[in-house]
């Protein structure tokens, strides 16, 4: 995994070549010993699955820290900021792949079609699997695992075969947590990916609510309800939210100043981009990140 030179967050690519011949990497998360050791938080360009097959210490993905259990998945996506804090004993394995690697798998490549968890926009990336779905999802594992280090005929078709098969798992567990009917998504939540998706994309330069509105080709109106029913947000509020989102990041984990950060989340003016922070956060960027800098 080799970090791109940048100013701000380190970012990881997955390297191809040399030991790794597919855009897919299987890491053992040994109990004794650290073999994942990133220190400071990072993000990566591609995804990874976690699973812990036994518990203990805790991950930060994005501000949030969750416990890491025994027989429990974390889904980490492109771009978000996090940092594994492994405690003895704790182990398991990660899944290391590219968004292309996956999609080949999948006839339909729309985002409706992608596990909920792969978006980065699911309030909790963490699904406990209980002790007979944990027991499962170890076996499929560790049959990934040792085809990966095999060099059989068809290797990549089936690494890529176990992990949709995991991922199909993992989602059809979510969906019986949330009580979900699999076969059941609405239009509007379909488009309320859409839009995450595009927000996710282009908030660094699109602020406008109805250029989102135009990119999906519906009035603003009806953007507008639909967000508001689903997510308790207006359009410019999901906006907004995912440029809080990025800016804090950078303000934590980048040594940018204040008005390189404003000029990158597209702010013509620095002091209009401290005013938009301050009414968002209660604090000026300046004082979130010397606050979380003591902390």
């Amino acid at each position: 995994m080799l970090p791109r030179t940048s100013s701000t967050i380190p970012a990881y690519d997955l390297p191809i070549g040399d030991d790794l011949d597919l855009p897919f990497r299987f890491v053992t998360l040994n109990r004794s010993h650290q073999s994942y050791d990133f220190t400071a938080p990072h993000r990566h360009n591609y995804y990874e699955v976690f699973f812990f097959e036994q518990g203990g210490g805790q991950h930060d993905i994005d501000f949030a820290t969750f416990p890491i259990h025994d027989y429990s998945l974390h889904f980490v996506t492109p771009g978000q900021v996090h940092q594994v804090r492994r405690l003895p004993g704790s182990g398991g394995g990660v899944m290391l792949f590219t968004p292309d690697f996956y999609s080949l798998s999948l006839r339909n490549h729309d985002i409706v079609n992608t596990p909920p968890f792969l978006t980065g926009n699911h309030p909790c990336p963490v699904l406990s699997l209980g002790d007979e779905a944990g027991m499962e999802v170890m076996l499929l594992i560790g049959l990934m695992r040792d085809e990966f280090r095999s060099a059989a005929a068809h290797r990549q078709e089936v690494i890529r075969s176990y992990l949709n098969i995991v991922l199909l798992k993992a989602r059809r567990i979510f969906e019986q947590q949330a009580n979900i009917a699999a076969t059941t998504i609405a239009a509007e939540k379909q488009m309320i990916r859409s839009l995450r998706l595009l927000v996710d994309s282009h908030f660094h330069a699109v602020h406008s609510a109805g250029a989102y509105a135009q990119m999906l080709n519906v009035t603003l109106n009806h953007l507008n309800s639909t967000t508001k029913e689903l997510t308790g947000h207006t359009v410019s509020g999901l906006i907004q939210e995912r440029i809080m989102l990025e800016a804090k990041r950078l303000l934590v984990h980048s040594s940018l100043s204040v008005k390189e950060i404003a000029y990158h989340l597209g702010f013509d003016d620095p002091s209009y981009f401290t005013r938009f922070f301050r009414q968002r956060q209660m604090l000026a960027p300046a004082e979130f990140r010397a606050e979380f800098q003591q902390r």
